[in-house]
């Protein structure tokens, strides 16, 4: 299924990939848009929540010339590449095209620059010993904090333990004391004078 072919006929489409799955088709099945949306963080975070249903305005390529963020570019630039023109093609998509729309907007001086200022597709794909290590010891580090975290929580409660139960000895010592006995029988004197 072509995601072209879903946005120009939809109800087709999604019966057909129904009928594929051995799933009863219901036409509510394009009216997500009018249940509440899990919101995701990948994928299209703005305009699948802001459009009511499909929209085919996005059957062309023509985004991919409005890329502004040089992160996101650049992570088109290289996955262009890395399915290569001929399965490009074999997936129904003109990559010379494709590639024009992305290239006529590089948002840097030039494409060197660019290239030289991100990260590439590939060391995504295959991180470096130092990236892999740098990232387990960023985890290690976090962990020890949490830990650390954890720890000077279970100290505060028992402080707070230990504080409660001196407080309920001393109110329980307090009510056991003749001076205590006197005041509650002061208090129901002066209640019964008052007429109460």
């Amino acid at each position: 299924m072509h995601y072209e072919s879903l946005l120009k006929n939809p109800e087709e489409q999604l019966s057909s990939l129904c009928s594929y799955l051995e799933i009863e088709y219901d036409p509510q099945m394009l009216d997500y848009h009018q249940k509440p949306q899990e919101k995701w963080e990948f994928g299209d975070p703005e305009n699948v929540y802001a459009k009511k249903g499909i929209d085919a305005k996005n059957i062309t390529m023509e985004w991919l010339g409005k890329i502004y963020d040089p992160k996101k570019w650049r992570l088109f630039y290289d996955y262009l590449n890395f399915i290569g023109r001929e399965r490009y093609g074999r997936l129904g998509y003109d990559f010379e095209a494709d590639m024009q729309y992305l290239k006529t907007n590089i948002p840097a001086e030039n494409l060197e620059v660019l290239l030289n200022a991100t990260h590439s597709f590939d060391s995504f794909l295959n991180p470096s010993t130092d990236a892999v290590e740098k990232s387990l010891t960023e985890a290690q580090t976090m962990l020890k904090q949490k830990n650390k975290k954890i720890e000077s929580l279970l100290q505060e409660n028992e402080v707070l333990k230990k504080s409660s139960h001196a407080l309920l000895t001393e109110l329980q010592e307090i009510k056991g004391s003749r001076k205590y006995r006197l005041v509650l029988r002061l208090a129901k004197l002066k209640s019964l004078l008052n007429g109460k």
